[in-house]
């Protein structure tokens, strides 16, 4: 009888320890997501306006964690990263797959992020992504054209408030429900511009708008998903907001290629 009581408590001893020792794993999970996101949270929450008349091209400073020459590695690679509440976006450059924690525009703030990175047994490395911006040289009028001209930066300033989102949500300033009215009110406004382009567009203007509205599809698709988008403990909204905007920015990368080439 006495020994069957002693099994009896072991086991009750055993199933304590092994909760406590999972409580002290989701609870070391979330340190670390959490302290990653403050490393790789920097910059201005606000952006000076955006003129089109005055840029001709774009530029923008990226931290890669790690590099691959294999996609499938790198992609894996991405998976850990989003766990740690970074974007983890595989970016495509001179034939290696970089998987890249978040995206800036300032230089000095991407620099900044490697060099805290770089403290925690990472290898980072600032990616340049420069392009031009089509400058719709074949367009019917100067009105439409600047009216392509300034849509191509509702990208761009769709990542800097997908940006503002994320930084507010890894600051505590936002809650994750915040977070997501905040990024239908950015779907609702980008929607509007792209009807408002639509409304002012020519039928001799037709390729240069039908390739801007695939695109603008693909980012009002994004911006839905990220607002049904539940987290998950190895993939945070968070991560996934930073994943986005990165994914936003490459898409006007190829959407500037694909206008020049028309």
């Amino acid at each position: 009888m006495e020994i069957e009581l002693n099994t009896k408590k072991r086991k009750k001893g055993g199933r304590f320890l092994f909760f406590v020792l999972v409580v002290v794993c989701v609870c070391l999970c979330v340190v670390v997501s959490q302290f990653f996101a403050s490393v790789i949270t920097t910059g201005s929450l606000s952006f000076n306006a955006i003129s089109s008349t005055n840029i001709s091209s774009y530029k923008f400073y990226a931290v890669s964690i790690s590099n691959f020459i294999s996609k499938t590695q790198a992609e894996e690679s991405a998976n850990d990263v989003h766990a740690k509440n970074a974007g983890g976006f595989v970016f495509f450059k001179d034939g290696k797959y970089y998987v890249l924690a978040s995206i800036y525009q300032n230089k000095n703030d991407a620099d900044s992020v490697a060099t805290n990175l770089s403290t925690l047994s990472y290898t980072p490395e600032v990616i340049e992504i420069s392009f031009e911006k089509a400058n719709f040289s074949n367009c019917s009028s100067v009105n439409l054209k600047n009216s392509f001209s300034q849509f191509l930066d509702e990208f761009k300033i769709v990542y800097q408030k997908l940006y503002d989102i994320s930084v507010s949500l890894d600051t505590f300033v936002f809650s994750e429900t915040k977070s997501r009215i905040e990024i239908d009110s950015v779907k609702t406004n980008f929607k509007n511009k792209m009807e408002e382009l639509s409304s002012g567009a020519s039928s001799s203007d037709g390729v240069y708008f039908a390739t801007i509205k695939s695109y603008a599809e693909k980012v009002e698709s994004n911006l839905s998903n990220l607002i049904e988008f539940e987290g998950e403990e190895n993939y945070p909204l968070s991560a996934k907001i930073k994943y986005v905007y990165m994914d936003i920015i490459n898409s006007l990368k190829e959407l500037s290629e694909a206008l020049t080439e028309k």
